[in-house]
Order: structure tokens, then C-alpha cells, then sequence
């Protein structure tokens, strides 16, 4: 079981060097325009989907609708997996592209409609805080607690396959609210982890590469070890394909 604990997390550090490795590539080759760093996107995201430079970096409206599609779905379809992957893993199921493939394409749906609503938030936050510049504060310390609330939430959405979305997202805010002292210090890390690879990146042109592959590895290990707190938490029986 160790042996197969530490394969797939091989496999999956591969796969995130990978498509960071060739996201950097599309990004020399194409020019795209990215978004600039703000201190919105980086303290209120806390970004714990598929770890690739995505997370800290987004194409800018002039990129185009496409591209921003594009980037969405594929961002989804690797989250999918990816956390069906660390879920198989750590309740001692068998994992494989197969298996990457039927996670990701069955919570889709779940979170795509996750990914958008929380969007939703941001962006209300963000136009808020524009109009009053005096609320930004309160409302982006507002917009941590509640992402840090739900920070359980991709984990539950893949995870409980057979579950209303709404229960899931309910079982994994109480788990975390059960939890929540244990569960600040994860919570700390993926937000300043995310602000420094971000800045490290606009600032350092030189430090990118290594910057998104140091970023892409130490968050895959981080939200495996936040996978593993919501299956103890929670009291986890099922895997996921049962779950189906």
C-alpha cells in the first residue's frame, strides 16, 4: 500500500511538472496577456484546484473568451481527476489514467458550477471594494473566512459521488468547522504559497520556471495532505467509485 501511496503521488508530481512545463511553453510561444497580480486574487482566492500556474495566473480579457474557456474546462477536468486520484490513494484504492479520466469527467458538472460561483463572489467582492475602497479590507478578511470554510469543498464534490451538491458542500464546511484550529495552518500556507509564487513571478522573469514547478510540487503535496484530514475528519468509508 505504501509502495502504491508513493507511485501515485509520483505520477501525479509528473503530471503537474508536465502541464505546468507545457502551459509555460504556450505562454513563450503565444505572448498572452495575463492578468495582473492584485490583492484580491491573491488573498481571497486560496486557489486549491488541479496546482499548475493557473492558479496563480489568469489570461486577461484582451487574451479572448476562448482562451479563458478553454483554460477554465481543462483547469476543471485536471481537478477532477486529480482529487479522485488523492482520494483512491489515501483510502488505499487503485488508482490510473482510467480512473483519472472517470473522476474528472464525473464531478464536472459539480465543479464547474463550484468554479463559477465562487467566481461570481469574487467578482462581486472585487466591484464592491472598487466603489468603496474603505470596505476592502473588512471584505477581503470576509472573503478568507468563507473560501477557508470551504476549503474542504473540492474534496467533498469529487468525493461523495452519489451525494446532493448541496450536502457535499454542507459535509465539507461542518468537517472543517469541526476542524478548524488543525486546519488554519493549511489554509496559511496554500494563501501565502499562492501570493509568493505570483509575485515571484511578475517580479522575477528569470525565476518563473522554477517558481511555477516549485509552486505546481509543493501544492500537490499540500492539498494531499488536506485530502487526507477531510477523509479522516469526516470519517470517509466509501471510495469514490462506490460512491458512483
Amino acid at each position: 500500500m505504501i509502495k502504491q501511496f508513493w507511485q501515485t503521488m509520483t505520477a501525479l508530481a509528473v503530471l503537474v511538472t508536465a502541464v505546468s512545463g507545457l502551459s509555460l511553453m504556450y505562454l513563450g510561444l503565444s505572448n498572452m496577456s495575463l492578468t495582473p497580480a492584485t490583492s484580491y486574487s491573491e488573498w481571497t482566492n486560496l486557489p486549491v484546484t488541479f496546482p499548475s500556474i493557473w492558479n496563480i495566473l489568469r489570461p486577461a480579457a484582451s487574451a479572448g473568451w476562448l482562451v479563458t474557456i478553454v483554460v477554465l474546462v481543462l483547469q476543471i477536468l485536471l481537478t477532477g481527476g486529480f482529487y479522485g486520484t488523492l482520494i483512491r490513494t489515501n483510502t488505499g484504492q487503485a488508482a490510473s489514467v482510467n480512473t483519472f479520466m472517470s473522476d474528472a469527467l464525473r464531478s464536472f458538472g459539480r465543479l464547474l458550477t463550484w468554479n463559477i460561483l465562487w467566481a461570481a463572489i469574487f467578482l462581486l467582492i472585487a466591484a464592491v471594494a472598487r466603489s468603496l475602497p474603505q470596505a476592502a479590507l473588512l471584505l477581503t478578511i470576509l472573503a478568507i473566512i468563507v473560501r477557508f470554510v470551504f476549503l474542504f469543498a473540492e474534496t467533498a464534490l469529487v468525493g461523495e459521488g452519489r451525494v446532493p451538491m448541496a450536502n457535499a458542500l454542507r459535509t465539507a464546511a461542518v468537517t472543517l468547522l469541526g476542524r478548524m484550529m488543525q486546519m488554519i495552518p493549511f489554509g496559511v500556507i496554500v494563501i501565502v504559497l499562492s501570493g509568493l509564487a505570483e509575485k515571484l513571478f511578475a517580479s522575477f522573469p528569470l525565476l518563473r520556471i522554477p517558481t511555477v514547478l516549485a509552486y505546481a510540487l509543493a501544492m500537490t503535496w499540500i492539498l494531499h495532505m488536506i485530502v487526507a484530514r477531510y477523509i479522516y475528519y469526516s470519517n470517509y468509508q466509501s471510495s469514490p467509485i462506490s460512491r458512483d
